[in-house]
């Protein structure tokens, strides 16, 4: 699969691999959050043609969450989407265009019309 990258974004449009169950995520009342969402990317830096694995945490169950990304928040555009799992989690990845210039990006993760949102912070690294 070859995904689209947006014209203004080092991120590739979709969304390669999505939906997962943490396992080691606490058990919680349907639709309730602890500490409310949390997102987490797996690295701070990427190379230009590298994935990024995002983790996110404390959503409702089967939520619908909407993966948006750019220099600053003000400034996002969709790369894709996820539903979570069971506990409210999920896990996604996005990768980074080969052509992608070096530049700091925030990526957010949405879901009830942007309601509960976490976001992360990384970096694309200089080719």
């Amino acid at each position: 699969m070859n995904p689209a990258p947006h014209p203004r974004s080092g991120l590739a449009m979709l969304v390669i691999a999505s939906i997962g169950l943490l396992a080691s995520a606490p058990a919680l009342v349907a639709g309730a959050t602890r500490a409310g969402p949390r997102l987490t990317a797996d690295r701070a830096a990427v190379p230009p043609g590298a994935a990024l694995h995002l983790t996110g945490s404390g959503f409702p169950h089967a939520a619908r969450i909407v993966l948006l990304a750019g220099a600053r928040e003000s400034t996002v555009t969709r790369i894709g989407s996820a539903v979570t799992g069971l506990h409210g989690g999920f896990l996604a990845t996005v990768r980074v265009r080969r052509r992608a210039a070096a530049e700091g990006l925030v990526v957010i993760a949405c879901s009830d019309a942007c309601r509960l949102r976490a976001s992360a912070r990384f970096r694309i690294m200089r080719r």
